[in-house]
């Protein structure tokens, strides 16, 4: 069977990706909201349901969740259970090099991003709608890249990095672990401390 975990925003965006690019469309969508109902025409069955079904049998995995940590959390626990599989979700117009990248499991290239060549990206990574990424970048599993975001060449991004909306980076930098990075934020030298970064040049709030 075919699960997308989530219910929300980025699990409907998700589910619209996987239509477009004509891979098998998902039997349920796995969510603490919205049980018992449809999306989509697609039925919202609770996690404790999912995890019955996935005790047997060989099935695919989609995790439509934005929030890196949660989706850490859960690629991991759903990871221990034999037959299962993480397939990307690739949509038509996202432009690569299919040669000279390397790509993890679990990816999702939302609608118009661009990840240029010898790049690196990790599992369960998220890049949303026109976001780029430059040559020879690294991102590390579970990051989310929200929409509009410019990463620039040589950026060493870590894991479970959260880049808000329309967020930047210079060249030849490295952003942290668990880093949270504001919307519009424009990152001009490395972050080695987790936190929030907010702002034009982005500075810690927290």
């Amino acid at each position: 069977m075919n699960f997308i975990l989530g219910s929300s925003g980025q699990a409907r965006e998700s589910e619209w990706i996987l239509r477009a690019s004509g891979q098998a469309k998902p039997d349920h969508f796995v969510g603490r909201d919205f049980v018992g109902s449809q999306i989509h025409g697609i039925e919202v069955i609770s996690e404790e349901r999912f995890k019955e079904l996935i005790t047997h049998g060989n099935h695919k995995v989609w995790i439509g969740i934005g929030n890196p940590k949660l989706r850490a959390k859960l690629g991991q626990e759903i990871s221990k259970f034999s037959g299962v599989e993480f397939p990307d979700a690739i949509h038509p117009s996202a432009f690569y090099d299919y040669e000279y990248c390397q790509f993890g499991h679990g990816l999702l290239l939302a609608p118009g991003v661009i990840v240029t060549t010898d790049v690196s990206i990790g599992n369960h990574v998220h890049l949303n709608v026109k976001s780029y990424v430059g040559h020879e970048s690294v991102i590390g599993d579970f990051t989310t890249i929200s929409p509009a975001v410019h990463i620039a060449g040589n950026v060493k991004i870590g894991k479970r990095v959260f880049m808000g909306i329309g967020a930047c980076t210079v060249e030849r930098i490295s952003i942290c672990d668990d880093a949270v990075i504001g919307a519009g934020a424009v990152i001009t030298k490395s972050i080695v401390e987790p936190g929030t970064y907010v702002g034009v040049p982005a500075k810690r709030i927290s």
